[in-house]
């Protein structure tokens, strides 16, 4: 409003100077040109006045009639003279008021107009400075979030091969017990009292490991490929992400000049309005310099009135950046931005849009939709059964003398031992790791920064400062 309020009054500006001293006077910059006396006499001496004249000579005579038209000569010349005199003092008022008019509005929407839109571009740069900020607090999230699903990738495809190891062999364990309901016939001492078995009664007691093995080995199995090609899939859309924040950041850096530019360039404008009012204050006081005056015409108003119109363009981008920026912040703004984004749903990596949108919008609502990472969440389970299951199964067959189990199983179950207790550790990581990446998900991360960004830089510091 206060920009546009600068650009009507330099319109002003631009026509009085247009309409030039014979419409508008000293307003057009030019010294005031007062009607002469002999345009006055010229309006009052008509044709009427010479056939009267005629018509006096031939009824009192040549001599006379010189007599009595000289003094209706002086008494008419008294007359012209005052009326003269009273156009003067008309016009004179009329130019004071529109003098003390034109300083006053200059005086005060000049100097005005420069603070107030100054101070909305020194907002509107503090609102762009702002976004610049968030962007790159987004950025060093989705970086920290890189590393945390690049180190679960690698803990997984390690994970992946030692579960398959321990898988083989589980297989064959224990070869003696591997027909029927795998009952081992185990010495009474080498067995605690905590698990269950059946005591033969000769001394030995019969142990049953098949369940714990079908079991151990359907969650390991459950565990596929430990969500890699998931993990992999999450990090190419954070990329991307990442690299969107990059370039965004990039932009602001490459237009923070804008600022400087604007205040330069309305600088600029108001200083040429002032050589304008200082020529027409010259103007009235009589003292304007034909060259100032040739200056002012051919040099600066050209040079203004192209300004101008470069100024009326610039307010016409910003009256159109206002309404989108009201439209956006109007009703939700969460909506407003899931909505933009659906308009570029062909164009962006499907799951990027499922994270942005579930960010911006899912993350304030009440119910709030499936997350587009659950992978990760749906993952932890499967993984704290398969740990649950191999402590137990490892607890069990530790529990036991090494050397008993190793005669009845009729192998030395010591490398099943040692790869159950590295599988456990290798799993450990993984669920540690997922637990991680799921943190770095958490909305309390993402949302929060696009909220502050919003509503503080966009629906409140943008809309202020381009008002």
């Amino acid at each position: 409003m206060v920009l546009l309020t600068f650009v009507v009054w330099l319109i002003i500006l631009i026509v009085l100077k247009v309409m030039g001293a014979s419409r508008v006077g000293c307003a057009a910059g030019k010294a005031p040109t007062y009607p002469s006396l002999e345009s006055i006499q010229a309006a009052n001496h008509t044709l009427e006045r010479e056939y009267e004249h005629d018509a006096v000579l031939e009824a009192e005579g040549r001599i006379k009639g010189e007599q009595s038209v000289t003094g209706d000569q002086a008494d008419e010349n008294h007359e012209d003279m005052t009326q003269w005199l009273n156009e003067v003092k008309v016009i004179e008022k009329r130019m004071r008021r529109v003098r003390i008019v034109f300083l006053v509005c200059g005086v005060i929407i000049i100097p005005a107009s420069l603070v107030l839109i100054a101070a909305g571009f020194r907002v509107l740069d503090g609102a762009l400075k702002a976004t610049q900020q968030n962007v790159m607090a987004t950025k060093d999230i989705i970086d920290n979030n890189l590393q945390r699903v690049d180190a679960l990738i690698m803990i997984g495809k390690q994970a992946a091969e030692v579960r398959d190891a321990a898988v083989e062999e589980l297989a064959s364990w224990c070869p003696n017990a591997a027909g029927g309901e795998n009952n081992l016939i185990i010495s009474a001492e080498g067995v605690p009292s905590t698990l269950e078995f059946i005591d033969n009664g000769d001394g030995t007691l019969s142990v049953s490991f098949y369940n714990d093995t079908k079991d151990l080995l359907n969650a390991l199995d459950a565990l596929e490929d430990f969500i890699v090609p998931g993990s992999e899939r999450v990090e190419e859309a954070l990329l991307l992400a990442r690299n969107h924040a990059v370039n965004t950041y990039n932009t602001f850096e490459e237009t923070s000049w804008w600022f400087y530019f604007a205040v330069a360039f309305t600088i600029l404008i108001v200083v040429l309005a002032i050589v304008f009012m200082v020529g027409a204050c010259l103007a009235w006081t009589y003292r304007l310099p034909q060259c100032f005056e040739r200056l002012q015409t051919y040099g600066i108003f050209p040079i203004f009135a192209g300004l101008l119109g470069l100024l009326w363009l610039c307010v016409s981008g910003f009256a159109f950046a206002l309404v989108l920026n009201a439209d956006l912040c109007s009703g939700s703004p969460e909506e407003n931005v899931v909505a933009i984004l659906h308009q570029k749903e062909i164009d962006m990596d499907q799951l990027l849009f499922g994270m942005a949108s579930y960010y911006i919008e899912g993350c304030t609502l009440k119910d709030k939709p499936d997350k587009p990472t659950s992978l990760f969440d749906d993952f932890l389970p499967y993984l704290e059964s398969g740990i649950d299951l191999s402590q137990s199964f490892t607890s069990k067959i530790g529990s036991i003398d090494m050397s008993s189990l190793s005669r009845a199983c009729g192998f030395n179950v010591k490398s099943t031992t040692n790869t159950m207790t590295y599988l456990l550790q290798t799993l450990d990581a993984v669920q540690e790791r997922t637990a991680f990446m799921v943190e770095g998900l958490y909305c309390s991360n993402f949302n929060p920064i696009y909220s502050k960004n919003m509503y503080e830089a966009i629906c409140y510091d943008g809309v202020r400062g381009l008002t």
